[in-house]
């Protein structure tokens, strides 16, 4: 227990390959000592079963521009241009926010919001860049939930 009445679990995540050395992580802010257990076993069963994801806490900006980069790779200049003029639309907004706050319904209020202002064309392009992004996030294990995906585009 803290000196401020809450509880904290702290687990490992193992060997890290890298540096050789443990890493733990440790969550506090438990009101009681079961929920503390709790979660920590939650935590332990996500990393025996590989689904634990450790979030980052880079920007939404800056993670667009490292997913720019890589999708320009092995897409044509024209599509490249396209989607940096897309994700723009988000950066705009979520710019300085980590990537893994954005949620699902962050997301489809800003859908919604573009679709006041776009035709449903472009509004496509718009959500498909987003789609993209998230889709790079958790292929990387970044983040652990799409927000676009109960997003709809309005007609």
């Amino acid at each position: 227990m803290y000196e401020n009445g809450k509880w904290a679990y702290t687990v490992s995540l193992g060997i890290d390959p890298l540096t050789k050395k443990q890493k733990q992580k440790t969550k506090s802010g438990f009101a009681t000592k079961k929920e503390a257990v709790s979660a920590a076993r939650a935590m332990e069963a996500q990393i025996e079963d590989g689904t634990h994801v450790n979030e980052t806490k880079m920007t939404f900006e800056s993670f667009t521009q490292v997913w720019i980069k890589v999708y320009a790779q092995n897409a044509k200049i024209s599509s490249v241009r396209a989607r940096s003029k897309e994700m723009k639309h988000f950066i705009s907004v979520w710019g300085p926010y980590p990537l893994k706050k954005i949620t699902k319904q962050i997301y489809q209020r800003r859908i919604l919001e573009l679709s006041e202002k776009y035709s449903k064309n472009y509004l496509g392009g718009i959500h498909a860049c987003g789609r993209m992004i998230f889709n790079h996030a958790i292929d990387l294990g970044l983040i652990k939930v799409n927000p676009k995906s109960i997003a709809q585009i309005s007609t």
